[in-house]
């Protein structure tokens, strides 16, 4: 039998687009990070989450 985690309150799209960026740098990434916050966001979340990743990680030219 599996256990369900609950997440805990939703933190910004900003908060989750920093995290993301962390688990994705380097060396491989950290798979369970990107489900955790992922799993739990809606399509519309998601979206939020792309456009701070955007904002925050655009290289300039």
């Amino acid at each position: 039998m599996s256990t369900l985690t609950v997440p805990p309150l939703l933190s910004s799209p900003r908060d989750d687009a920093m995290h993301l960026h962390r688990a994705f740098k380097g060396f491989g990434s950290d798979k369970s990070a990107v489900i955790n916050i992922l799993a739990h966001r809606d399509a519309a979340q998601r979206a939020l989450i792309q456009h701070e990743t955007r904002a925050l990680y655009a290289r300039s030219s």
